[in-house]
């Protein structure tokens, strides 16, 4: 087997093959958006944005205000009326329970300290 380069110096010095590194080289006019605002647009979800260390202070805060709602004693006060049935007081302490935990900005972070939680109980009964 014989190597040659002569078809490839030969495609080299063919004028197609000039005249296309020829348009790549050349500065080529760009234009503006339209959209004035363009270089002050929000992603829609502003959870890229946040760092990490935002990120675990929210989510301890958050914590704290749910183990501060859940020790308000006021909420429970239609849990100790005795002529509701069972299911009555099952549904009003639901209710609370979803009061508390179900708002907009705490899902996300109810939900990581969840998974978290679990790792936690898997790791001690894996363990025993």
């Amino acid at each position: 087997m014989v190597l040659s380069t002569y078809s490839e110096l030969n495609k080299i010095e063919s004028d197609d093959y000039k005249k296309d590194i020829n348009e790549k080289k050349e500065m080529k006019e760009t234009t503006l958006p339209k959209n004035k605002n363009f270089d002050n647009y929000q992603a829609p979800n502003p959870f890229l944005d946040k760092s990490v260390r935002s990120l675990i202070d929210d989510f301890v805060l958050t914590w704290h205000r749910i183990i501060m709602e859940l020790l308000e004693f006021e909420r429970y006060d239609k849990l100790k009326d005795d002529d509701l049935e069972f299911w009555e007081k099952l549904y009003i302490f639901l209710r609370i329970m979803s009061d508390i935990f179900w708002k907009a900005d705490r899902i996300f972070y109810i939900g990581a300290g969840f998974c978290v939680l679990s790792f936690f109980v898997f790791f001690i009964l894996a363990t025993q």
